[in-house]
């Protein structure tokens, strides 16, 4: 069984880009489809050692490295990994080399380089029916009165993220969204155990935090005090 790092990303910084005419598109099917790829690219050195599986899928025993039958399995693996920012698919040899810097990118025959773009834990299958938080100003409605909105539709998940690390309203900070299959992600105010569900079709992705949860005794999470 192959074992990856526990998640613990930094989320990315900016202002969204988003626009009030935007139509979406469907979401990402798989985990490389929410990397950018950059092609006939490279990054030399900056590795960072994101597989802690056997040796026998690292190439010559290196940790920052995979062997890979699915493209899928490298962008499971960094977006697993605290550092990752991306990944060098070396393509006639099937194995990827994980980078925590692009400093060093340069253009290279034979090699893409995949820079990662989304920064949440991401929980395939499931969805939160915790509260919603109203974070968004696009994709409300035709109607002044329906400003703001906790829905916004972004076929970039970086948008999302983006959206819930600079939305606190009336002292309530974002922990996270839901993104449904026509890539409309909906902001939630709350992360408890009952409210997060299996849902075939969405994708739950969770704010990253340093704060401490603890598990209470009627099984919800709560801020530890």
């Amino acid at each position: 069984m192959l074992v990856v790092p526990t998640p613990g990303p930094t989320p990315p910084t900016g202002a969204p880009s988003i626009s009030p005419t935007f139509a979406p598109t469907n979401a990402p099917t798989t985990a490389v489809d929410s990397y950018e790829k950059v092609e006939e690219s490279v990054v030399t050195y900056a590795g960072i050692e994101c597989n802690l599986g056997d040796s026998a899928t690292m190439l010559n025993g290196a940790a920052g490295t995979l062997k890979y039958t699915q493209l899928s399995e490298c962008a499971d693996m960094c977006d697993s990994c605290t550092g990752c920012l991306g990944f060098v698919d070396v393509r006639d040899s099937a194995y990827c080399s994980f980078k925590n810097s692009e400093d060093t990118l340069k253009s290279f025959t034979g090699r893409d380089y995949y820079r990662r773009k989304s920064f949440y834990e991401k929980q395939l299958g499931m969805t939160n029916s915790g509260t919603d938080l109203k974070c968004s100003n696009v994709g409300c409605g035709e109607n002044a009165y329906l400003y703001p909105c906790a829905t916004l539709p972004a076929s970039d998940i970086s948008e999302c993220e983006t959206a819930c690390n600079e939305c606190t309203v009336d002292g309530t900070a974002c922990v996270g969204f839901v993104q449904d299959g026509n890539s409309i992600c909906t902001f939630k105010s709350t992360r408890k155990n009952k409210q997060i569900t299996s849902s075939d079709g969405n994708t739950w992705y969770l704010k990253p935090t340093t704060t401490m949860m603890v598990q209470a005794d009627d099984g919800w999470l709560e801020e530890a005090q």
